[in-house]
Order: structure tokens, then C-alpha cells, then sequence
């Protein structure tokens, strides 16, 4: 038993630690997304005062800053990852069933 709950007790610490990394990844990309964006409007907002010429000049550019910030943001916690914790969840709830009977 108490054996059973060293295992469950590394494997709940290795989850946490990978759910962790997970969360800062995720951060890291929205961050570095929202700073994308932030830039795409500023150069918008400092050709929308330029003449129309100049401004249709740069459109390439400002859509190519675009494009590399308008993909996908990754889920925070993927469908595998959701799996391990349910099934970590369900064996967590065994041994506590276990430790109820023999109580």
C-alpha cells in the first residue's frame, strides 16, 4: 500500500511538472502572439496619417507580420496529456477506496 502510494505520489509530481511547463509554453506563445499583433497595429496606425500610395506600398509587409501572428494558438493542455491525468485521477481514487476498506 504504502508503496503504491510513493508511485502514485511521483507520477502526481511528474504531471504537475510537465502541466507546468505546459502552462509557461502557452504563455510564452500568447505573449509572443499578443506582441505580433501589437505590432501589426502600430504599423497600421503609423500609415493610416500617410498617403494612400505609401500606405498600399507597405501592405505587403504589414500583411506578412500578420500572417506570422493570426496561426492557431496550441491547446494548453493536449487531448494525451488530459488522458494520463484522468487516468492518474481514477487510479488515485482506487487506492483511496482501498485504504477505506481496510480503515
Amino acid at each position: 500500500m504504502e508503496e503504491q502510494k510513493k508511485i502514485l505520489l511521483a507520477q502526481l509530481e511528474q504531471m504537475f511538472q510537465e502541466l507546468v511547463n505546459k502552462s509557461e509554453e502557452y504563455k510564452c506563445r500568447v505573449l509572443e502572439r499578443k506582441s505580433l499583433l501589437d505590432t501589426v497595429i502600430a504599423q497600421i496606425q503609423e500609415k493610416r496619417d500617410q498617403p494612400a500610395v505609401e500606405f498600399l506600398m507597405d501592405v505587403g509587409r504589414i500583411l506578412n507580420s500578420y500572417e506570422a501572428a493570426k496561426g492557431p494558438i496550441p491547446e494548453p493542455v493536449s487531448p494525451g496529456m488530459q488522458k494520463r491525468i484522468e487516468r492518474l485521477s481514477e487510479k488515485r481514487q482506487q487506492v483511496v477506496d482501498m485504504v477505506a476498506k481496510f480503515k
